[in-house]
């Protein structure tokens, strides 16, 4: 499953005059593609893919006004909108939980929602968050600002029963931002320097002991 990103040229001037995006689903069995989300057609990409859970499709669709939060059943077509007339940001998906920022609620922060319970946790962030990496076992969010020679500075915040706890800050180019817990081992994105990877209580202790494992390419 895919959402798709087509540019609209105008032929007479080769101009940008939009994008047109749908959801498809590609059939590795017989060859065929089955859409999901039907295409629409702005000035921005209108669908995100994010995951699944169970028959459930976890997306983000734009309707104008505002990017919104979406679930449809794959087998009933049924959809539901997991977080009403609000512009959702970053959003993360695992198992049965959804992460996603609020950045235009006046309480800056993080939605979790439990769609096996429809159970839903409101944390609020200590600053603009620009990175999620929420699972069942470690919640964690990253703000990022400016120190007062211009430079990019990063914090990274751990949300625990209720608490939030700073565990690291320091330069962006050293922030590491965690995309899967394999085992106990975390794997993501380290500054400009390539994927990494680095022991789960290693980097909630706030050690910054990473293995390089892919360099950036040039």
């Amino acid at each position: 499953i895919l959402a798709t990103d087509d540019t609209i040229i105008k032929e007479e001037t080769e101009e940008w005059i939009g994008t047109i995006s749908g959801i498809y689903r590609y059939h590795f069995d017989t060859g065929g593609i089955e859409m999901i989300c039907q295409e629409k057609e702005y000035m921005r990409p209108a669908y995100a893919v994010y995951g699944t859970y169970k028959d459930w499709l976890i997306y983000t669709e734009y309707n104008g006004e505002y990017v919104t939060l979406k679930s449809k059943n794959l087998k009933t077509e049924e959809e539901k909108s997991l977080v009403d007339d609000q512009w959702v940001g970053r959003v993360f998906v695992h198992k049965n939980l959804v992460a996603c920022t609020l950045p235009e609620d006046s309480d800056q922060g993080i939605m979790e929602i439990n769609l096996e319970t429809g159970e839903k946790v409101r944390v609020t962030s200590k600053g603009d968050i620009g990175d999620v990496f929420w699972t069942d076992k470690i919640k964690l969010y990253i703000t990022y600002d400016y120190d007062k020679d211009g430079n990019t500075r990063f914090q990274v915040y751990r949300y625990n029963n209720g608490d939030v706890e700073q565990i690291q800050e320091g330069d962006s180019d050293a922030c590491f931002v965690p995309y899967v817990l394999y085992k106990d081992m975390l794997i993501g994105r380290l500054g400009y320097s390539g994927l990494a990877c680095i022991d789960k209580k290693d980097f909630l202790d706030g050690k910054m002991n990473w293995r390089i494992v892919a360099e950036e390419q040039s």
